[in-house]
């Protein structure tokens, strides 16, 4: 299963469309995530910005 879910998998879920699902990864890949994961931008959620004046 290198390329993603076998295509039964992939027709289901393009007829069922299910909600709250926002991705599918291969077993043993959930952690492994970029700057955007599962669909949230990690730098603005785990950041603030903050500003001194003087």
């Amino acid at each position: 299963m290198p390329d993603g879910p076998p295509s039964g998998w992939r027709a289901m879920l393009a007829a069922s469309r299910p909600h709250g699902i926002d991705r599918i990864v291969p077993f043993g890949q959930a952690l492994a995530f970029g700057n955007v994961w599962d669909g949230v931008n990690l730098l603005t959620a785990l950041t603030r910005i903050v500003s001194i004046e003087v």
